[in-house]
């Protein structure tokens, strides 16, 4: 088994940061190596290095022996590197050919050759599991669990020899997840080097043979995975140990606080269903099943064809989010960066931005008020931060999750529509935001989480619905709520 990468002593420093402080990172041919760490712990750091985007300060990096002394996208792609961002990189106003293969377009005559770039196209969408969409179809209309697939698309396009997957199943189902899998196996099998960036850590136990663990720039531990538990990984990301994953108990559940009645847009066909005060409702189902749909209906960001909707049992209109914010509704959306926070503002615009009436008068924003309870939100949420000055794209993925959530919390709303509220963020932060959860519940807030982390839905859900098809197809309580049931009925089991 030769070696098709070697990281030595690789240091990078930031003004008053050491993000790497002399890391070695070996990684052979057909080898999955699990690269952990809690945000901040210099993951992506490393990753910036080998992809070309940022130059060490200290070390030296070899791809098959060959040292990198040019440190652009380019030069790293040409030496056979692929990186497949948690960000998503697609063009949207080009099809899924185009971006598959752009810069590499296939011609015949000097002019595209379309036969052959959608024949090939198609090969390779068959081979991420995307082989049933049209290759002309543009990036745009695609879910965000497509455009990930095409992320990797890309890379069996460019035949890697070294494949990075940050974070690869953020938007993924379960059943999306094991073909990822296989798709991991069979390239595993022809002898290429993966990394595997991700905090699901059922994940890591499932496809990588090797887990190296990062803490605070350095590296803390590199094992074999199937000589290390999950407990020991978690205390040597975070340096303590989690007794609790998922902090959420029992607890006693209301009245009814928001009730959906005959629901349906196109996908969705007479969807009804409620949430209590102080209860934590999961929605499940896979991609394009009508969870996400039904919940971005119920805040008004998508249009729908019928529905009623009752809070506190009074009817209101909800078509638009001002309306869904009137009647007492929050959305934390599953794109923090793209549809929750505006990035290069700080996070005092951020916390104030849905709620500037309760910091202004005649229309002026009185910014000594604005920082009062921006603090008192960065108290109460335990958000790190140097200041409330502090641009919100410099946070930590929690910590980004948590700005979101004092923006909403400080409308005054009491029922909180949670999309994916831990999608690509660390152990530590996620056991913040279960807590947060719980206190929600505790204080009366009623709870509806579309989540595609099955151990996340099982174990903070008080009741479950599942969806297929546009239609809700079960709903669970207590130990009902099992992975048999939720995957059963996801893909079409009856009630």
């Amino acid at each position: 088994m030769s070696t098709l990468l070697e990281m030595k002593q690789i240091t990078k420093r930031f003004p008053g940061v050491l993000a790497n402080d002399k890391v070695d990172l070996t990684l052979n041919e057909g080898q999955v190596l699990a690269l952990v760490g809690e945000n901040g712990a210099g993951k992506s750091t490393l990753i910036k290095m080998l992809s070309g985007s940022y130059t060490p300060d200290g070390g030296e990096i070899f791809v098959e022996g060959k040292q990198m002394t040019t440190f652009t996208p380019a030069n790293s792609e040409s030496m056979g590197v692929a990186v497949i961002h948690q960000e998503l990189n697609s063009i949207l106003q080009l099809s899924i050919a185009e971006n598959i293969f752009v810069g590499n377009l296939p011609r015949k005559h000097g002019f595209i050759d379309y036969k052959t770039l959608y024949a090939e196209s198609l090969r390779i969408q068959r081979i991420v599991g995307l082989g049933h969409l049209h290759p002309s179809l543009k990036a745009l209309n695609m879910t965000v669990a497509e455009r990930q697939l095409l992320e990797l698309a890309k890379v069996v396009s460019k035949n890697a020899k070294i494949i990075v997957m940050d974070e690869p199943t953020a938007t993924l189902n379960t059943a999306e997840t094991e073909a990822l899998f296989k798709i991991i196996k069979n390239l595993q099998a022809e002898g290429k080097g993966i990394i595997y960036i991700s905090h699901k850590l059922d994940e890591i136990f499932a496809v990588c043979d090797t887990v190296m663990i990062m803490r605070d720039g350095k590296k803390v531990q590199e094992t074999k995975v199937a000589d290390i538990t999950r407990d020991e990984i978690v205390t040597g990301m975070v340096g303590r140990h989690i007794e609790d994953m998922y902090p959420v108990h029992e607890r006693p559940i209301g009245e009814v606080a928001l009730e959906v009645k005959g629901l349906r847009t196109k996908l969705l066909k007479d969807v009804s269903f409620n949430v209590r005060k102080g209860e934590i409702l999961g929605l499940y189902g896979l991609i394009g099943s009508g969870s996400d749909e039904a919940l971005r209906a119920l805040f008004g960001a998508d249009p729908y064809e019928a529905g009623e909707f009752f809070v506190d049992g009074e009817p209101v209109k909800i078509t638009k989010p001002y309306e869904a914010m009137a009647a007492g509704l929050a959305y934390i959306p599953s794109e923090r960066k793209s549809e929750g926070l505006f990035l290069q503002m700080d996070i005092a615009y951020n916390t104030s931005i849905a709620s500037l009436e309760k910091m202004s008068k005649k229309g002026v924003l009185n910014l000594k008020k604005e920082a009062e309870i921006t603090t008192e939100w960065v108290k109460t949420l335990r958000t790190a931060t140097p200041s409330i000055e502090t641009k919100a794209d410099s946070l930590s993925g929690g910590n980004q999750q948590k700005v979101v959530l004092a923006k909403w919390l400080n409308t005054d709303a009491k029922i909180i529509l949670l999309h994916e509220p831990t999608r690509g963020i660390d152990v530590g932060a996620k056991v913040e935001i279960y807590n947060l959860m719980e206190k929600f519940c505790e204080d009366g807030y009623a709870v509806i989480m579309v989540s595609s982390d099955m151990p996340e839905v099982l174990s903070i859900s008080d009741r479950v619905v599942t969806f297929y098809e546009g239609r809700i197809t079960g709903e669970f309580t207590g130990s009902e709520i099992n992975m048999d049931n939720l995957l059963r009925y996801a893909i079409g089991g009856e009630v």
